[in-house]
């Protein structure tokens, strides 16, 4: 290959390097036992190589002779020109010549010793039963095999077999010659040599030959299926190739049966053991490989790749044509992908899919429409295909639902089979053709664009619809329009409505009456011929047109209309090359007759624009009869002068040229589909520029062009071309390459097949990358390039900051020489979104990684074969592994000497999964090595016994370690043993729990994880500064003093001595005497003290912890506090909860003890600021042999030892109003209450007994136990009112309780009015004793008072 076309490395290659050796192992063998005789070898390699080279020089010459082919014209076969001329431009290599065989067996060969020298040869059987699809595929199968030299490759076989051949004669009539003894048993040695010579030699001889042409065979079919871009046309050919061989089969003569080899399908078929001898795989094979590689370029027109999204796609305008892949969608996504987000709001938009899986404009198959939008809102839309607008096939495992959405309002013109979602047909607007039934929807359609309704097609208008032609727009009805509704036509809007018998037929004949042909030249003269059954009648005109250009008419004559013409030069107005319509009118009757109409261009000599030491560019050309309007493609050809081989290239650029180097250059306009050709130009000669010698010091930067690097003059410096010059660089000088290598854009062109970096027969080479990026395509290009590429050379390379290689065929191709891999930086090949298609490939090198890292995203294990170091496949995994770390270990610690790691992760195809493999390059020495490997957040160890055999050795263990995404990889060691965590990393043994270490930390070996933070299940551990806690593989951490510890939302405690360990469910285990503290966030802290023989302390799941049997807590500066059993509980506050019948012992810190046991129920203890402890209701309190019941209020242990409590005091009043009881701390004076209040009584006192004998003192008398107090009370007296001194009985005589007999009254007086503003005063001095009545019905409000008697009120009043 020449750098213009980048095939994939494959297994074949090496197949055959394998089978190569073998023939010779046979041929050496052959000559060891018929003597060794250098002479005798020597002379059967003569003849061998004689006889296959003559074959080979004139493979092309022989092959085309005994087919009977001959060299066809472009005039002849457009179409074999055209593909050919595309494919082999397409390759950047010389096209080859062309030959039709006459035999009618379908088939196809490639033939001729380079590519300066081929010819493609198609039976005229293959022309009949394939479409022109199919012969591309076809032809692109042949060129590859020109372009990967199997011509050569076959000769070389052929040639070896004819040793063998020879050599097994030798041996069958000379018989062995490593004895010099001429006894009878020679005599039987002979003959058993004889016969093996004879019968088993030939055989083996040709049955290697044969397994190389069928590994040949499946190089072709990829390649050439790459080279097309559709696998499946050589597919389907092969599979009609198949079965027409088989109805029409090639006679086997001498001549077929010398070519069938060459042949794309063998033409003979092979059953049973003669396919071994067959040259061809098996046709099935081929399809199904070819099927499955299908699989890889299912893509749509506009939008998604294979598995792509359609994005966001919007068409406002213009004419949009889209053909989508097998499984893509037109417009919207590929294979199994949605359509995304789709906007049509105007142009001449037609879209359609290759295959019957997928819609038109929408999903690709196999997709149920989830996150697809389609909204067309206007424009003439023709969405072709079964499937339309939407979604394609909905086998399964996709659910029937759709889930897309689709809209139509404005005025578009759709035309299509079917639309998946009509949900919000209803709001419709616009016009939709269901198949050949069209429908105005919405309440108003107004057109702004014209349209035709094709013939067959009806446009209804429905009884609620209206249809509005906008002035200027024409509808053509070539079909029928019914109208129910409303027709509006606008200022010069029209409905031209054209009969179905509206065409006549248009002939365009040459002068001697034969049809033209479908391409002519300006200027040609044509007749135009116009007949058929809607020709006018005798005597009228015909006009005939040039596209809209008049032509003149003609009179019909004899059921005919005849126009002889001059076809108009494309200077005049209206007149167009290239694909032209040939009209005849006649009021509404037409004919038409399409052709190609060319430009005789003429072409000068070109002008040199510039020179370089390697390129020359061109200057503008000399291009006239108006091809310059079309721009044309122009190529250029040029060759060393003095030497045979020629190239070809686009104008105006020729690179790749030796320096100061003489070359004849002449140019050509290649035919277009303006038909603009010319010959070659007259050659002009140029010389390069000498080669430059200063390097340039920055380096050289990939965003100017590629870097190729092969051995220099005789001085021994390196050749490095770049950006069209030429250095000469010392072996030893390092090559620094940066920057960013695009390539061009497949849609605008086609791809740079260039390598951007190649070295090739070098020696000594040392490159250095630093942040280089490399993309030449995409994931779906398959033409793309190797990103680096080394030949026959020995490459240094230094990896500095970030590089990557992105959307390549091969990231990195490796053939016959060593590449070093060292630096501080990383090389990263193909992504998770987009592998490569091989990651890097190594061919009969060696490879070593010192230094940097190495990460690989390939569709295929990369073949990789090294010599020197140990090259191991530690691990080919599943879908669900993702290497992020490789350690390896010596003797138990890091091994820093020469080794490396490159993980590949693998897209399998067939099983469409992630597979990833890691190759390890270990010293071949015979060591064992450990290996770690991080993969998918387990760590998986590996012993490794380099050496031969090597053995790898997987160790079981459930060692798990997940570090962030973030984190920089790969993991270190820490010189002792241990593996360095990053912040967020997650440790887990086997079943026991997962360990994570926010602020980072270590594991060692054994499992054991060490760090300042420890988190295991929801208990979070903090050591000290400059502190770290150690959690075993079962999750127990080792806690150092001043650690803290908190579960969950439980407290914080912090731990005040060594020897502390913590469960991952928060419990915390103290030895003897140790302690732990709490503190409430208001500055108190309470400690706690486990008993001698130490105990556990753990969550209590209520926001305090359990403490065991024996412990002693104490709060600040208050009492210690000693429970006694299990089941306690205490908050950061100190309180203590016991449960039921619990106690506690209090010491007061004088010596004094009391234990208080609490009620059945439980119940909390609580230390207070002020040294008391305030006790739940219903405990007991002992002090020596003192026992107190506390009452249900509860009460409280004093600091000085004294128990209070609290008593209730309950108030009767004996007929008054109720009075509230009152809880009151033993030993304290009574609150007295609010008085009660009785009407027509007077309230005396509170009493201790309820006849009211014995008053209760507020003043001075304590409460000692629970109590009830009664009220007493005097009857007022009515009497009174003579307005003297006026006693009454309400004032006088002794307290007492009130008689039962003694009722209220409410107002007696009969002259005290109920709304008399003096009511409610009289009754209130009355009831307290204040006044009388004059009687027991009579007041006497208007009674006047003497003095005496108002001091005598006011004196009652106060009392």
């Amino acid at each position: 290959m020449d750098g213009k076309l980048h095939v994939r490395g494959h297994f074949n290659g090496l197949k055959t390097t394998l089978l190569f050796a073998l023939m010779w192992a046979i041929i050496m063998l052959i000559w060891w036992a018929t003597g060794g005789d250098r002479g005798t070898l020597g002379v059967y390699i003569v003849i061998g190589l004689v006889s296959t080279f003559s074959t080979y020089w004139f493979s092309d010459k022989l092959a085309i002779a005994s087919m009977g082919a001959r060299a066809v014209t472009e005039q002849e076969a457009p179409a074999l020109y055209r593909i050919v001329r595309e494919l082999s431009a397409k390759a950047g290599k010389p096209m080859p010549r062309i030959y039709v065989a006459p035999t009618m067996s379908p088939n196809a060969f490639a033939t001729g010793r380079n590519e300066r020298h081929a010819a493609v040869c198609c039976t005229q059987g293959i022309l009949n039963i394939l479409n022109e699809r199919e012969i591309r595929g076809v032809l692109g199968h042949e060129l590859m095999h020109v372009y990967n030299h199997d011509i050569l490759t076959s000769a070389i076989a052929s040639a070896l077999a004819t040793i063998i051949t020879y050599l097994g004669y030798s041996l069958m009539y000379f018989g062995g010659g490593r004895s010099n003894d001429r006894d009878n048993s020679s005599g039987v040695f002979g003959l058993i040599g004889a016969l093996l010579s004879a019968i088993l030699v030939p055989i083996g001889a040709s049955l290697i030959q044969m397994a190389i042409s069928r590994t040949r065979e499946f190089d072709a079919d990829e390649d050439g299926s790459r080279l097309t871009g559709d696998p499946e046309a050589l597919a389907s050919a092969l599979n009609k190739i198949s079965y027409g061989a088989q109805t029409n089969p090639m006679p086997k003569t001498a001549g077929t049966q010398s070519v069938s080899s060459m042949m794309i399908a063998n033409p003979f078929s092979a059953r049973g053991f003669s396919k071994l001898f067959s040259t061809h795989p098996p046709t099935d094979e081929r399809i199904s490989r070819l099927m499955q590689m299908s699989q890889e370029m299912r893509n749509s027109g506009i939008g998604g790749g294979s598995k792509g999204s359609g994005g966001t796609i919007a068409i406002h305008g213009g004419k949009v044509t889209a053909q989508g892949g097998y499984s893509g969608a037109g417009i919207g996504g590929g294979w199994t992908a949605g359509g995304g987000t789709i906007r049509i709001a105007g142009g001449i938009v037609q879209a359609s899919s290759d295959g019957d899986n997928t819609a038109a404009i929408g999903d690709g198959a196999y997709h149920d429409g989830k996150e697809t939008s389609i909204a067309i809102t206007g424009g003439i839309v023709t969405a072709s295909g079964r499937y339309g607008i939407g979604r394609g096939n909905t086998s399964e495992p996709y659910p029937p639902a759709y889930q897309g959405n689709f809209s139509m309002t404005g005025n578009a013109v759709i035309f299509t089979a079917a639309i998946t979602d009509t949900s919000e047909q209803d709001q419709w607007n616009g016009i939709v053709f269901f198949s050949t039934s069209g429908q105005v929807y919405g309440d108003s359609v107004t057109l702004d664009t014209d349209f035709t309704i094709p013939e067959g097609y009806t446009l209804t208008i429905p009884d609620d619809g209206t249809l509005c032609v906008g002035d200027g727009v024409t509808i053509t009805n070539d079909g029928s329009m019914e109208n129910y509704g409303t027709l509006q036509i606008q200022g010069d809007g029209t409905i031209a409505n054209r009969p179905v018998d509206h065409r006549m037929v248009l002939e365009v004949l040459n002068p001697d009456g034969q049809d033209a042909g479908e391409q002519l030249v300006f200027g040609q003269e044509v007749t135009l011929k116009a007949t058929g059954t809607n020709l006018p009648a005798e005597g009228e005109s015909v006009s005939f047109f040039y596209g809209t250009y008049p032509l003149g008419s003609a009179v019909v004559t004899d059921d005919m209309a005849v126009l002889q013409i001059r076809i108009p030069e494309h200077q005049e107005p209206d007149v167009n090359c290239g694909n032209v319509a040939f009209q005849a009118k006649a009021g509404e009757v037409t004919g038409i007759r399409s052709a190609q109409v060319r430009l005789n261009a003429s072409l000068g000599a070109p002008a040199v624009q510039s020179v370089t030491a390697g390129s020359i560019t061109l200057g503008e050309l000399d291009i006239t009869d108006g091809c310059d309007l079309y721009q044309p493609r122009v190529v250029c050809r040029y060759q060393e002068v003095g030497k045979g081989d020629v190239s070809e290239t686009a104008y105006p650029l020729i690179e790749d040229l030796q320096p100061n180097t003489t070359y004849s250059v002449s140019v050509r306009i290649v035919g277009d589909e303006h038909y603009c050709d010319t010959d070659f130009t007259d050659p002009i000669t140029i010389t390069t520029s000498p080669a430059q010698t200063a390097f340039p010091a920055e380096g050289l930067d990939l965003a100017d062009g590629a870097v190729s690097i092969q051995a220099g003059d005789e001085s021994g410096k390196l050749q490095v071309r770049h950006h069209h010059e030429v250095y000469n660089v010392d072996s030893a000088q390092v090559i620094p390459i940066t920057g960013i290598w695009e390539g061009e854009d497949a849609q605008s062109g086609g791809l740079d097949m260039e390598t951007p970096i190649s070295v090739s027969q070098a020696g000594n080479v040392w490159l250095s990358l630093s942040d280089v990026s490399i993309q030449t395509g995409t994931q779906n290009d398959w033409e793309t390039a190797v990103g680096i590429s080394v030949y026959f050379s020995d490459v240094r390379l230094t990896l500095e900051g970030n590089n990557r290689i992105g959307g390549v065929g091969q990231g990195m191709t490796l053939f016959s020489g060593s590449l070093a891999i060292d630096g501080s930086g990383s090389l990263v090949i193909g992504s998770p979104d987009a592998y490569a298609q091989e990651g890097i490939s190594v061919y009969d090198a060696e490879i070593s990684l010192t230094g940097g890292q190495v990460v690989v995203y390939d569709e295929s294990n990369s073949t990789v074969t090294v010599q020197g170091k140990c090259a191991v496949s530690i691990l080919n995994g599943t879908d669900d592994d993702s290497v992020q770390a490789v350690q390896v270990f010596q003797d138990g610690r890091p091994y820093t000497g020469g080794w490396g790691a490159i993980v590949s992760s693998v897209y399998n195809w067939s099983s469409q999964s992630q597979e990833e493999k890691v190759t390890l390059l270990l010293p071949d020495d015979g060591t064992m090595y450990t290996a770690y490997l991080l993969v998918n957040g387990q760590m998986k160890e590996f012993h490794i016994t380099t050496g031969e055999p090597q053995s790898v050795v997987p160790v079981e263990n459930d060692l798990q370690i997940t570090v962030p995404p973030e984190a920089e990889l790969p993991l270190e060691g820490d010189g002792s043993g241990n593996l360095m965590l990053p912040e967020g990393s997650t440790v887990q043994s086997g079943s026991g729990p997962a360990v994570t270490l926010p602020d980072g930390g270590a594991v060692s070996e054994s499992g054991t994880v060490t760090g300042p933070v420890v988190e295991t299940g929801d208990t979070t551990m903090t050591a000290p500064e400059g502190e770290e806690i150690a959690v075993t593989p079962d999750g127990t951490a080792q806690l150092p003093a001043g650690s803290t510890v908190q579960t969950g939302d439980s407290p914080a405690i912090t731990v005040n001595g060594e020897g502390t360990t913590v469960t991952p469910s928060g419990e915390v285990t103290l030895p003897g005497g140790g302690s732990v503290s709490m503190t409430d966030g208001q500055g108190n802290t309470t400690t706690i003290t486990v008993p001698a023989a130490g105990g556990s302390i753990a969550p209590d799941g209520n926001h305090g912890i359990t403490v065991p049997d024996g412990s002693t807590i104490q709060t600040g500066n208050g009492p210690a506090i000693t429970v006694n059993g299990e089941g306690a509980a205490v908050n950061p506050e100190g309180e203590i909860a016991l449960p039921g019948g619990g106690s506690a012992t209090v010491n007061d810190g004088a010596g004094n003890a009391a234990t208080v046991t609490v009620p059945p129920a439980g119940g909390t203890i609580v230390p207070n600021a002020d040294g008391s402890v305030t006790l739940p209701g219903g405990s007991t309190v002992q002090t020596g042999d003192q026992t107190v019941t506390i009452p249900d209020g509860g009460g409280t242990i004093q600091p000085d030892g004294e128990i209070r409590y609290t008593v209730t005091v309950t108030f009767d009043s004996q007929g008054g109003s109720a009075v509230s009881a009152q809880e009151v701390m033993i030993g304290s004076l009574l609150t007295q209450p609010e008085q009660p209040v009785w009407s027509g009584y007077r309230f005396t006192g509170w009493y201790q007994d309820a006849a009211c004998t014995v008053a209760w003192n507020f003043a001075d008398m304590p409460v000692t136990s629970d109590l009830t107090l009664y009220a007493g009370w005097k009857k007022i007296s009515s009497g009174g009112g003579s307005g003297s001194s006026g006693s009454s009985s309400g004032n006088s005589g002794a307290e007492n309780k009130p008689s039962d007999e003694q009722t209220d009254q409410s107002n007696p007086f009969t002259d005290v009015a109920e709304d008399a503003y003096y009511h409610d005063a009289v009754l209130w001095a009355v009831e307290n004793g204040i006044t009388a009545g004059l009687t027991e019905t009579v007041f006497g409000p208007n009674q006047a008072c003497t003095r005496g008697q108002i001091v005598t009120f006011l004196y009652r009043a106060a009392q």
